[in-house]
């Protein structure tokens, strides 16, 4: 066991202050001042089957977190301004989550473990 990004579940750090990312097959250099969040995503159905879809994915993704009824943000209080304003810097590529700001509820001491 271990080894992997990251050397297991949450708590280490992808990369501490990188000086550029691949994303989507394009690099951009970061300046020191350039911050960004990165989130990996798993999506499954109840029966444990991974969605393969990409598109599935990204729907499952955005409904779970900024629908006005059931996504997370909502169940959380964030006003619904607030959840506009993170839409515009959450940016999905297939398996992982770039943002410019943290999200609120997805810390993960906070998440539930399975």
């Amino acid at each position: 066991r271990g080894g992997g990004r990251g050397g297991g579940r949450g708590g280490d750090i992808v990369a501490s202050n990188p000086t550029s990312a691949l994303s989507n097959l394009i690099l951009a250099d970061v300046t020191q001042n350039f911050r960004f969040y990165l989130y990996g995503i798993e999506s499954s159905s109840r029966d444990g089957v991974k969605v393969d879809s990409v598109n599935r994915r990204r729907a499952l993704f955005l409904r779970g977190l900024f629908d006005a009824k059931d996504g997370l943000l909502s169940r959380i209080g964030v006003p619904e301004k607030e959840a506009e304003s993170l839409r515009r810097v959450v940016f999905f590529e297939g398996s992982f989550i770039f943002s410019a700001r943290k999200i609120p509820g997805l810390d993960y001491k906070h998440l539930p473990r399975f």
